[in-house]
């Protein structure tokens, strides 16, 4: 069986790789020279055990993991050399053979055969492979555009897998969690099968987005499209770069954190009701407050997407207490939700005008009204959330929510009198890519680096885009050199990624300056000097760190 476009593009990464982890071995040769003309140098160990370990993690995910276990076991006995409790020849012995091994793979690289159960499950032939990675399915024609495709999405961490038909990619739907569908809406029967509608059901009840394609770009197909629960259209031929856009869009507020609904009830049988209504409609956390008098606290310190309220006896109560939360400021944007059980009808008028919408608790269709008003509300009011907040390309936080999140977490840092360091962060040269390659290839570059930062630091890491190269991480809890010692292995390892595009392979870098708190006590002289760092390192020749 000839190799696919897609393994054959997987294989020219794996050869462009090996040919810089020649380079980069050279180096290592040249440090273990100098190391044994002086066995105190814990510098250049400490540069060898940041190149095994850039190595290990870079080589682990393009799926070499002969080159991974043999960087780690490089990287271990590098550990041993800095402990200094053994004799280093041995350890240095040792390391050279590894690294003698290394080399040798690297250089029989274009030996390297196609897996031919990779290739059928590129065909959507066979089993699915087991990943940890979120799996996106695609039911289209194979072209350059659709490859193009699904390089993407694999440089953003999905495991794409194509499928040649509409049985093939249904027939691994009950065993299969895919994050995402993309659908060639040509091939569908006019009248959906059973079968067919069973599976799209299936698809909206694990909450995946699915995403049509039709060379029919009139309002007949569109209508199908939504009909069949499609979340997305494109007309083709296909625009790869926009088809991938919004995926990561899609994909982005489909794992993002649950839905958090506050219920005001004092009542306990209605409020556990409510609760029961609310994690049938979508993945969410539930605080119940009881009491009218706790519920602006509460809700400041839940940050909910939703209030539900139960309105008192005359009503005034429900709409008094929705006006105060909307009137703080972290609020103002918060739907609320009236539910009353009075046949006081004074305050709907003015509850439906200010507040969202309001519902009476005996009404016939209160289940069905409530379910629906759930269903427009949470996702209104998250997308609103992610307009105010949240950066479209990277998912990351805007600029101006940033500020406000540091300026608490400084107060915060103050008062508890614990550390915090902020990394300012820019991609070099990425302009000389957006014209050489296209701005939407220099977007992925963007959306990668993003991503990184968002999987490898903590959640309590503050990540914000700031620019339109740049960014800003707040790294509270740590201590200044820590922090420099994440960011640094970050780069290093970011600059071994391979960036593809069509008939390209590029690697790309950053430089970042770091500041600390409460060496620097506000957010203005945090960010300046961390800032300034950044033009150190820069002038410096970019890809370094400045702290």
């Amino acid at each position: 069986m000839n190799p696919s476009p897609h393994a054959i593009n997987l294989s020219n990464l794996h050869l462009e790789f090996n040919s810089r982890v020649q380079h980069k071995l050279q180096e290592v040769q040249t440090l273990l020279k100098h190391f044994s003309q002086n066995q105190n140098a814990d510098d250049i160990v400490l540069q060898l055990h940041s190149i095994f370990l850039a190595l290990a993690n870079t080589s682990k995910s393009l799926g070499l993991n002969t080159h991974s276990k043999l960087a780690q076991d490089m990287g271990s006995l590098a550990s041993r050399l800095l402990i200094r409790n053994e004799l280093p020849e041995p350890i240095v012995d040792d390391m050279t053979s590894l690294l003698n091994q290394l080399m040798r793979i690297s250089n029989h690289a274009h030996e390297i055969a196609v897996d031919d159960d990779a290739e059928k499950t590129a065909e959507g032939i066979g089993t699915l492979p087991s990943s940890t990675q979120p799996l996106v399915m695609l039911q289209i024609t194979a072209s350059s555009d659709s490859q193009e495709l699904i390089g993407m999405l694999q440089q953003q961490g999905y495991q794409a897998v194509r499928c040649n038909n509409l049985d093939t990619l249904f027939e691994h739907l009950p065993s299969a969690t895919p994050a995402a569908v993309v659908l060639d809406l040509d091939t569908f029967p006019e009248h959906p099968l059973d079968t067919l509608e069973s599976a799209l059901t299936l698809l909206q009840q694990r909450h995946c987005p699915i995403v049509f394609l039709s060379s029919d770009d009139h309002f007949g197909a569109r209508l199908k499209a939504v009909r069949l629960h499609g979340d997305a259209f494109f007309a083709k031929p296909i625009d790869a770069a926009s088809i991938n856009k919004r995926l990561h869009q899609l994909l982005l507020n489909n794992t993002s954190s649950p839905c958090r609904i506050l219920i005001i009830e004092p009542r306990t049988q209605p409020a556990e009701m409510l609760k029961q209504q609310c994690q049938k409609i979508c993945h969410c956390e539930i605080l119940q407050v009881s009491s009218y008098y706790e519920s602006l606290t509460r809700a400041i310190e839940f940050k909910p997407d939703l209030a539900i309220i139960a309105m008192d006896q005359d009503g005034a109560m429900g709409v008094d207490v929705a006006t105060i939360l909307n009137q703080y400021d972290s609020l103002m944007h918060l739907p609320c939700l009236l539910i009353t059980g009075s046949q006081n009808e004074m305050a709907t008028p003015n509850a439906l005008h200010q507040l969202h919408q309001c519902l009476h608790y005996h009404h016939p269709d209160f289940i069905d009204s409530f379910m629906r008003a759930l269903q427009h509300l949470i996702p209104q009011q998250r997308h609103l959330r992610e307009q105010l907040f949240f950066d479209p390309l990277t998912g990351v936080l805007l600029e101006n929510k940033f500020r406000d999140q540091l300026e608490a977490m400084i107060s915060s840092a103050k008062r508890y009198g614990s550390l915090l360091n902020c990394v300012v962060l820019d991609l070099d040269h990425l302009n000389q890519v957006n014209r050489q390659y296209g701005f939407w290839v220099g977007d992925r570059v963007i959306r990668r680096l993003a991503d990184i930062l968002t999987k490898r630091l903590r959640r309590s890491d503050l990540i914000a885009r700031i620019g339109g190269n740049r960014f800003a991480v707040i790294m509270p809890n740590t201590t200044l050199s820590n922090a420099a010692k994440v960011i640094g292995t970050l780069k290093d390892n970011f600059g071994l990624l391979p960036h593809a595009t069509v008939g390209h392979t590029f690697y790309c870098s950053f430089s970042a300056g770091l500041s600390s708190f409460p060496q620097f006590e506000n957010a203005s002289e945090l960010l300046a000097h961390a800032e300034k760092n950044l033009m150190a390192a820069k002038s410096q020749g970019r890809n370094r760190l400045n702290s």
